[in-house]
Order: C-alpha cells, then structure tokens, then sequence
C-alpha cells in the first residue's frame, strides 16, 4: 500500500512544472510520510501467525480491514494535500527573453544584401515589408537599378543581377531559418516595373456624334415634328454633347464630309438649345427681339459663334453645298423638317440627298410642269441654287418646263414642336 502510495506522489511531482531541485525537497517530505504508512502496516497482521492468535473467519476480520483500508485512505488524502500545498508554493521558473541575433541574407557575390531579417520578439508576429515606392517607373525603359528602403541597411542593385542573385537569394533564405517567406528582399531584382499603363498617355476616344443621334431619335418624329417637352427632360443629355461639341472642334486632319457633318450638328443642336432654354414659346423669332441667329454665345474651340455665323460664315462658303439648306434647322414649321438623326461622315452624302428629294417633293412646295410655288428658302438663298428649275428637276418627282413660272410660299415662323 504505501509503495502504491509513493508511486502516485512521484509521479504528481513528475508532471509538475517545477524545477528538479524543487520537486526533490517534495519528495524527501513525501518519504517521511510514506515511512509512517509502512509503519501503520506492520502493526497490523492480517493472519493469525505463530504466536497463536487465532481470528476466527468471522465478520470481525472483515471489519478490521475495513477500518484498516479507511485509516490508509485518510493518510493518503493528508499527504495528496500536503503535497500540492507544498508544489504550490515553489516559485514559477522564469522565461528566456533572449532574443535572437539577425540573420543576413547573401547574394551570388557573398555579400549582404539590401535587406536584413528583423530581429522577432518572442510573441511577436512578422511584419511584410513595404513595397518600394521611391522610384517611378519609365514606360518604355529598361530598368537599372533601385534602392531599397525597406531595411535600416540599404544598397543599391543593378537589373544585371536579376536572374542569377535574385534565384540565390531566395534559395539561401528558404534554407535559412528562422527566415519567413514575407522576410524575402526583392530589391536585388531591380527597378521596380509598376503598371505597364504608368506614364503611357492613354489615346482619347475619338469624337462622334452618337449621343446626338440617339437623342434625335427619341424627341424628333419621322416628319421632323419636335417634342420640345421630352426634349427639356432631357436637357442634360443635350447639353453633354454641346460640351463635347465646344471640346472637339474640327481639325484639319478630318475630311470634307467630316467637317461639314460636324457643322449641321452644331447648327441644329445649338437651335434645340435656344429654344429648350426658354421653352415654352410659340416662336423662334419671339427670342432676341426677332434676331436670335445674330447673338453670340455659341462656344466652339475657343471662338464665340452666332447660329448665322455658323451657317453663312462657315457652312455656306466653305463647303459650297445647296443641300445644306435642307439639314440645317430654325425651328420654324416652314422650315425643312429636323431630321431624326444625326449627320455623320459616312451618311452625309446619302442623307443629303435624301433630305433635299423628300423636302422639294413635300407639301411644303407645289410643282407642275408649267408652274412652281416653292419655299421662301430658294429665294432667300438663290445664290446658293443657281439655276433653279435645273436644281429642282434633279429631285422633283414632276418634270418642269425650262420656261415654267416660278413663286414663293409666305414662310411659317410657328414653333416646329407638337
């Protein structure tokens, strides 16, 4: 029993984290106690022996190891406590803070490189180096070199080295521990690139009239009615593509079409303008004092334009065109019809064409073979037609007599809109 007893202390003591020295001072104490058990035991005979006593195999020897087992019981449970008093009172061993020299990472040559392991405090989790931002890159040029400011110590690295140092470098630090892969200097593999994009100007898109056109769409009918009321709800859509307009104006680089197209944009555009920014009206010519083509406000590449400047100081003279009569609009119902898309330099000629045939043959004129009432337009701008029974016959669905009579309607100045 009390070597059972020994046995379970020994190994309490084993399992405690206490110092060996401690645990020998609890074990001489222990011993003591156990030689008091033993003692206990040897008091007590279990047999009848030599000496003639005799226990009758009664209940009295069950009782007897019974008491016998509890007394034991109590000694062991004085000694488990004892014992854990004992190992509580011992001091706790101290830590080791010694803290670890830093490694240094070598290059192909043998030398140190840009960067050092920092030393790590126990307890401490590793921080990842920054990136190097002190060197912007170059498009176009090859790196040569680059300094690095991640560590106290820094030295600078040439590109030349960034296929063999840069694989060694990493092959000795893999082997080196305790160095973690966020420790690893990429310094020695030169310049550092960035985006491919940095300090490549980027080409701007090129300018087109597809808002304009989309929006045409929406607010204009295939009879060039105008919904001037949608149109104003959409007034920051409008404005959008004059912005574009005043931003882009025509280069000379562009071809003829281009240029024109650009123009009988800008004319039609600016008229929606004039009359969204006073809308309702029922007028065109309510605007200005009855001369809103005169003013200028019109902002096209640094020059300030009038309606009438784009038309007859642009438009007319430069591109010698008659047909323009029939694209640009006033916002006038005798006016030809707004068309419901915009002019571009591959529908310029075709839709020219269309626009004049449709217009000359529309209930705006009445021709016959002998006699012609047609717009005041042809009047006002007779210079541009020349001969007008040669131009109206190029389009008119009727053939005129060379020596036909020819009249003009009076105009309607009321507001193309709904």
């Amino acid at each position: 029993m009390a070597v059972l007893i020994f046995s379970m202390i020994m190994v309490a003591c084993k399992n405690s984290s206490k110092s060996e020295e401690e645990g020998a001072t609890v074990v001489e104490e222990v011993e003591t106690m156990t030689e008091d058990v033993v003692e206990i035991e040897e008091n007590v005979d279990f047999t009848s022996g030599d000496e003639g006593l005799e226990i009758e195999e009664t209940n009295a020897e069950m009782n007897v190891e019974e008491n016998l087992t509890e007394e034991v019981s109590d000694v062991v449970e004085v000694i488990e406590t004892d014992v854990q008093e004992k190992i509580d009172q011992v001091p706790p061993k101290k830590q080791s803070t010694k803290i670890p020299k830093p490694k240094v990472i070598k290059n192909s040559n043998n030398q140190p490189s840009t960067s050092e392991v920092e030393p790590k405090m126990p307890g401490t989790p590793a921080k990842s180096p920054k990136p190097d931002n002190n060197t912007k890159p170059t498009s176009g040029a090859t790196p040569t070199s680059s300094t690095s400011t991640t560590s106290p110590t820094s030295s600078t690295s040439t590109a030349s080295n960034t296929s063999s140092s840069g694989l060694k470098d990493v092959k000795e630090t893999s082997n080196s521990s305790p160095v973690q892969k966020d420790k690893i200097d990429l310094s020695s593999r030169g310049t550092k690139i960035g985006n491919i994009n940095d300090g490549v100007k980027k080409p701007e898109p090129e300018f087109n009239h597809t808002m304009f056109n989309g929006l045409l769409a929406k607010v204009v009918s295939s009879n060039g009615t105008v919904d001037y009321a949608a149109l104003s709800t959409s007034k920051a859509a409008l404005e959008r593509y004059t912005k574009s307009l005043e931003a882009n104006p025509p280069k000379d680089s562009w071809s003829r079409n281009k240029k024109l197209a650009y123009w009988i944009n800008a004319y039609n555009a600016y008229t929606l303008t004039l009359i969204t920014d006073n809308y309702p009206l029922q007028s065109i010519t309510d605007l200005d004092g009855g001369k809103p083509w005169d003013r200028k406000w019109i902002k096209i590449g640094g020059q300030t334009y009038s309606l009438n400047n784009i038309e007859n100081d642009i438009i007319r003279p430069r591109f010698n065109d008659a047909r323009i009569h029939f694209a640009v609009n006033c916002a006038a119902k005798s006016c030809p019809p707004l068309a419901n898309f915009a002019y571009t330099e591959s529908n310029l000629n075709s839709k020219l064409e269309q626009m004049t045939k449709s217009f000359i043959n529309g209930s705006s004129n009445k021709i016959s073979a002998n006699s012609v009432e047609v717009s005041k337009i042809f009047d006002w701008y007779a210079a541009d037609f020349g001969n007008l029974i040669n131009f109206l016959n190029k389009y008119s669905n009727t053939k005129i007599d060379a020596g036909a009579n020819v009249s003009f309607m009076e105009y309607d100045w009321s507001l193309n809109g709904k």
